[in-house]
């Protein structure tokens, strides 16, 4: 039986393959440079939750990740996505976290910098919200957290129903989807994804004002791209 009193974080990941991951930065990096960038994407954003003290799975593609890359994952539990679409397989990973509990929240590994306090006024909102998500300056959304009591079979296959992944309309169709399933979403404030060369920059400038106000810099990132950490 879920706890209501509980939260998890699931983070989405994919494996860092030369050539296969991050590539609309493979004109500035490399295949090698993108695939290195990701991997440092992935240790902040387990460093970001393990921080955040609540409880954590990964749900990894490919299915092979898991022991090719199990010196990732460190002592978070590692479950592979399943098939299908990205709504599809985001719908069956948090009914995989409402298995043990009641609040779950699901994040990618694409805003490296996201702040701890962001996973914990997402938390905070499933308290007395049903959903909740985090934005993203291109138009979708860094995170979305959900409660295990709105999340039933019905729903479940309409969830995602019409909505474009890695577009503009993103948040703005799933917003209207959840608000058509009566389970209208809180919003927190805007944050940033990694995706071009110029979300690249911005992550850097984003470091270096952090490290000169005393703020924490996410390290594996910072030293990625030689930063002072």
């Amino acid at each position: 039986m879920a706890s209501a009193t509980e939260c998890a974080v699931g983070i989405f990941a994919r494996a860092p393959v030369p050539g296969k991951t991050k590539t609309r930065l493979i004109p500035r990096l490399g295949p090698e440079g993108a695939a290195s960038f990701h991997r440092a994407a992935i240790l902040d954003t387990l460093a970001l939750v393990r921080s955040s003290r609540l409880s954590a799975t990964v749900f990894v593609t490919p299915a092979r990740a898991r022991d090719t890359h199990d010196d990732l994952w460190g002592d978070i539990p590692v479950v592979t996505q399943c098939r299908g679409s990205l709504g599809h397989r985001m719908t069956k990973a948090l009914q995989h976290l409402h298995e043990k509990t009641g609040r779950a929240l699901l994040i990618g590994t694409d805003s490296p910098d996201l702040p701890r306090e962001y996973l914990h006024e997402a938390e905070r909102i499933l308290r007395t919200h049903p959903t909740v998500l985090g934005p993203a300056t291109d138009g979708g959304y860094t995170l979305i957290g959900m409660r295990s009591d709105v999340l039933d079979d019905a729903s479940a296959k309409k969830l995602f129903r019409g909505v474009p992944w890695s577009s503009e309309e993103t948040l703005y169709q799933t917003v209207q989807q959840f608000t058509l399933l009566g389970i209208a979403p809180k919003l927190l404030h805007p944050w940033w994804d990694v995706d071009e060369p110029e979300d690249l920059d911005a992550l850097e400038r984003r470091l270096r004002t952090a490290d000169l106000v005393g703020g924490k810099a996410p390290s594996a990132c910072a030293q990625f791209l030689g930063l002072r950490t």
